[in-house]
C-alpha cells in the first residue's frame, strides 16, 4: 500500500501526529490501483531476475513469490492475475482526485503532485519485457488476501501456481474471511472515538480462509494448496502473538519448505488448469483479430493474425516456468497472416505471446499427445 498518494481531510490526522496518519483512500479504487501497480512492479522484478539467470546461476523453472500483509496481496496478484480480462475496472482511466484542503498540504511529498488517474496499462506492466515472462511455480501468502472480484464467477481450477498460506482468525488488519482491510480495527477502535477514518472506502478483500474455501470449491487437488489457519477467535480476540503476526516462525518456515520442496524436486506434478479465454479487448491497435489454431495442438500450431495495417511483429512460446520454447518475428502484411509455429513441445500448457506496436497479446495453449 506504499503506492497510495492521496491524503485525508480529517483534522485529527494532520501531519502533527505523524505522516502515516495522512494516508487516505480517496475512494474504493485507490487501494485496488495501488496493488495493481505494485503487482506490475513485482512482475517486472521477476522478469529482471529471470533474464539475468545465467549471471546469477538461478533456476528460472523454480521461481516462487512470498509476502506478508500488503506483500501477500502483491504476491498473490503477481501469481494469479494472469489474464488481461481479469484487469480490474478500477485500473482503467478514472476522473482525477480532488485536491486536499490547503491545511493538509504538509501531508504531500515534496514537489509537484499529480491528481490524475490514467489507465494503468497492461497487467504485465512495462518493466523488463522481453526474454522470460513473470510466471511462477508457487506463492506463499502470509496474512494477505485478494480483492474479492478476483475470485468472482463460477469456480474453475484455472489458476496454476501452487499456494501456501497462513492466517490467524483474530487478525484485525486483514480479515481471514471476506471484509475490507482494517475494517475491524476502525470499527472497534477509531470509529467509536470519531477520530480519523482513512479507510472507510476500502474495497472488500478475501483473506486466506476465503481463498482456501474458493480453491476447495474449485476442485483443485489437495496437493495444489496448503492453508495454515490458526483458529484463535474472532478479530481482537486476545492471543499471543496478536493476529497480524506469525505464531511460530520456525514452524512456518519449515512448512513452506516441506510444501514447495516436492514441486521443486518434481515429486508432485504441478496442477494443470483451463487456459485463459482469448480476448480481443487488449489487442495491439494494428491487430483486428488473432487466434491459435488448433488449440490443443500436437506438433505445432498456426497463429492466425488479421491486421488492419502492415507492421512488424514478434512472437514467442514459453512454458509455464518461463522457458522460451520457440520464437520468431518479421513483417506481417495487411489482412490475414498465417504464421506457422513448430517445435519440440512436451505435453502441457504453454503461453503464446505476440508483440506489435509496443503492446502484447497473450494466450495459454495446450499441447497433447
Amino acid at each position: 500500500f506504499h503506492r497510495l498518494r492521496n491524503y485525508t481531510p480529517y483534522a485529527l490526522c494532520s501531519n502533527v501526529l505523524g505522516t502515516t496518519l495522512c494516508v487516505y483512500a480517496y475512494d474504493t479504487s485507490e487501494i485496488v490501483r495501488a496493488v495493481f501497480r505494485a503487482m506490475q512492479d513485482l512482475k517486472g522484478a521477476v522478469r529482471f531476475l529471470k533474464n539475468r539467470a545465467a549471471q546469477d546461476s538461478t533456476d528460472v523453472g523454480n521461481v516462487f513469490l512470498g509476502g506478508a500483509s500488503a506483500g501477500g496481496f502483491n504476491a498473490l496478484y503477481a501469481a494469479y492475475l494472469d489474464c488481461p480480462s481479469e484487469k480490474p475496472a478500477a485500473c482503467g482511466p478514472l476522473p482525477p482526485v480532488e485536491a486536499a484542503q490547503p491545511s493538509f498540504t504538509a501531508c504531500y511529498p515534496p514537489g509537484p503532485v499529480s491528481l490524475a488517474r490514467p489507465d494503468l496499462g497492461d497487467i504485465e506492466g512495462a518493466l523488463h519485457l522481453g526474454g522470460h515472462d513473470a510466471s511462477v511455480v508457487g506463492v506463499a501468502n502470509i496474512f494477505g488476501g485478494v480483492f474479492h472480484n478476483l475470485l468472482a464467477g463460477p469456480p474453475a481450477p484455472r489458476k496454476l501456481p501452487v499456494l501456501w498460506a497462513f492466517h490467524q482468525t483474530n487478525d484485525v488488519v486483514v480479515d481471514c474471511g471476506v471484509k475490507p482491510p482494517l475494517q475491524s480495527f476502525f470499527e472497534q477502535v477509531i470509529y467509536p472515538l470519531n477520530l480519523c477514518q482513512p479507510f472507510t472506502t476500502a474495497p472488500t478483500a478475501a483473506g486466506t480462509c476465503a481463498i482456501c474455501d474458493h480453491f476447495q470449491a474449485s476442485g483443485l487437488p489437495a496437493s495444489a494448496y496448503a492453508c495454515q489457519i490458526v483458529q484463535n477467535g474472532p478479530p481482537f480476540a486476545l492471543a499471543d502473538p496478536p493476529g497480524h503476526s506469525i505464531d511460530n516462525i520456525g514452524l512456518r518456515v519449515q512448512q513452506v519448505a516441506d510444501f514447495f520442496g516436492p514441486f521443486i524436486a518434481g515429486q508432485i506434478p504441478r496442477p494443470d488448469g483451463v487456459p485463459c479465454a482469448s480476448s480481443t479487448e487488449n489487442l495491439p491497435e494494428h491487430i483486428e483479430n488473432v487466434a491459435v489454431v488448433p488449440n490443443p495442438f500436437q506438433d505445432g500450431f498456426v497463429l492466425d493474425v488479421h491486421l488492419r495495417q502492415a507492421g512488424t511483429a514478434r512472437w514467442r512460446v514459453s512454458d509455464l516456468s518461463g522457458r522460451v520454447c520457440a520464437a520468431g518475428g518479421g513483417r506481417l502484411a495487411e489482412g490475414r497472416n498465417r504464421v506457422r509455429v513448430a517445435g519440440s513441445f512436451a505435453p502441457g500448457l504453454y503461453v503464446v505471446q505476440l508483440e506489435m506496436g509496443g503492446r502484447v497479446w497473450r494466450q495459454k495453449v495446450a499441447c497433447q499427445n
